[in-house]
Formats: structure tokens, C-alpha cells, sequence
């Protein structure tokens, strides 16, 4: 079971959840900005006001100029999206956008990807492979230039890796060869599309990462 991602799920709710934005000061600048990954995902799905404020961050330094604004955003989507669908059965999807790839280059890695520095490289491939309108390509511009001026990655040799497939497979959303996969066709627009194993290989091998 070494080196595979995303295999089993289970659901539990929380009796209370604690958030003091004031931890966030004792991060190391790696572990904040890894952080502030899932946020821009929130954001690129939400859009609106959420991805406004997404747009004044330039620096991990307005990450935390701007952290109570932030989470109150992610955590209202959060809430919305699992109190409507607590077992991934829809709509609950959408939190998936960046991850199915991102898991499986975050299982290439072997540690030496943070989780969210890999939905962040999940981010743009997933944006890659459905650019193919232009405003697919204005996603794509748009998230990228969210990541990379933070310091997030957005490409990485692991995208490329004849492994990545294999890891891929193992993930828990696999069914019979299926995949329901999230883009976007503007900020805030998610759409869930199905797509076979074999198309997303081919897809990947194509869009050159």
C-alpha cells in the first residue's frame, strides 16, 4: 500500500471546529503558502467576491494581511457544498477539482510534494487539458498566475511521468474505468465531466504539461 493516495474515504462529522487565524503567524512561509492552495481552488470555483479577494493576494505576506477574509469565503463554500451532499454523490464533487491529478503526482513524489502543492500542479493540468476554448484559456492564464505569485508550482516532470497513470487508477473515484473529472469553463462555472481512463491518458499525453 506504499506511495498510493486517495484509495479509501470514510465520513464523520465533527462535534466543534476551532479556527484561530492567529496560528497561521506561526507557519513557515512553505507551509502557509501550501495552505493558501485549497483557497485559490475555493476561489476559482466560487468566483464573485471570493475570487476578487483571491486577486489582491500577491505575496504570502497578503495571505495573512487578508487570512480572516479567506477563510470565512472557503469556509461558507465548504459548508454549503457538504451540508447539500455529506457523500460525494454530486455536487460535493466540485471540492475535487485539482486533486485527481494531484493526488497522483503527490504519490510520485515520494514526499517531496506538500498535498497542496500538488492540487496546485492538479490545478493547472486538469486547466490545460480542457483548454481548448478561449475561455477555458483564460482559466488556465487566470489560475496560473494566482499560483505562481504566491510561489505555488504550477509544472513539474512528475506530469510527465509514465507512472502517473498507474497511480491515477488507484484512486477512489475510479469506477470501472471512469472518471467524473472538474474544470472549469470560467471562474466560478465548475462543470463535472465523465471521462475514461484512457482518454484522460491520452489527454494528458497531449496537452505537454
Amino acid at each position: 500500500m506504499a506511495q498510493v493516495k486517495n484509495i479509501l474515504g470514510t465520513f464523520y462529522q465533527p462535534d466543534l471546529v476551532l479556527i484561530d487565524p492567529q496560528t497561521l503567524k506561526t507557519l513557515s512561509q512553505r507551509d502557509l503558502v501550501e495552505g493558501y492552495g485549497e483557497v485559490v481552488k475555493a476561489g476559482a470555483l466560487v468566483g464573485g467576491d471570493f475570487w476578487s479577494l483571491i486577486l489582491q493576494i500577491n505575496s504570502p505576506a497578503t495571505i495573512l494581511q487578508e487570512a480572516a477574509k479567506l477563510i470565512h469565503f472557503a469556509l461558507d463554500f465548504k459548508v454549503q457544498v457538504t451540508s447539500q451532499d455529506e457523500r460525494e454523490g454530486g455536487q460535493r464533487q466540485l471540492l475535487n477539482f485539482g486533486h485527481t491529478i494531484g493526488h497522483g503526482v503527490e504519490s510520485l513524489a515520494n514526499g517531496d510534494l506538500r498535498h497542496r502543492e500538488a492540487v496546485s500542479l492538479g490545478l493547472i493540468a486538469i486547466s490545460t487539458i480542457f483548454a481548448d476554448q478561449d475561455e477555458s484559456n483564460e482559466v488556465l492564464e487566470k489560475l496560473r498566475d494566482r499560483l505562481e505569485v504566491v510561489g505555488l508550482p504550477v509544472t513539474s516532470p512528475l506530469l510527465a511521468d509514465d507512472g502517473l497513470m498507474d497511480k491515477i487508477k488507484n484512486d477512489k473515484k475510479n469506477r470501472h474505468g471512469y472518471l467524473n473529472v472538474v474544470c472549469l469553463t470560467a471562474i466560478g462555472q465548475p462543470q463535472i465531466e465523465k471521462i475514461s481512463l484512457a482518454d484522460l491518458a491520452d489527454k494528458i499525453n497531449r496537452a505537454a504539461i
